[in-house]
């Protein structure tokens, strides 16, 4: 059917920019997180956060993106079933789910 295939089209077109819009933020999320431990360490501080839980708060968001990423990835390398549902209802981690590892 024409609208199957439409609508299956235009999940997956959407998938695409999403999973761009998610590449974009983890890439701030990066210089971020790169300007702010600078200035911390400039400051002779230490960051609260990090010197209790032992990771900062764009540790736990990179983290979380990386993980986002990785499944909009591995959704967008199954197939489609017919009715534009993606065939796969596990969480999966790929090995792109590494991106731009420190």
């Amino acid at each position: 059917m024409v609208s199957d295939t439409n609508t299956t089209h235009s999940i997956e077109i959407e998938t695409k920019l999403m999973r761009e819009q998610a590449g974009l933020v983890l890439e701030h999320l990066l210089e971020r997180q790169t300007f702010i431990e600078r200035r911390i360490e400039q400051s002779g501080r230490d960051d609260p956060i990090k010197a209790v839980t032992g990771h900062s708060a764009f540790d736990s968001a990179i983290t979380s993106a990386r993980r986002l990423i990785g499944r909009m990835d591995d959704l967008l390398d199954e197939p489609v079933a017919s009715n534009g549902a993606y065939r796969s209802n596990h969480v999966a981690s790929s090995p792109r789910t590494m991106i731009a590892a420190k």
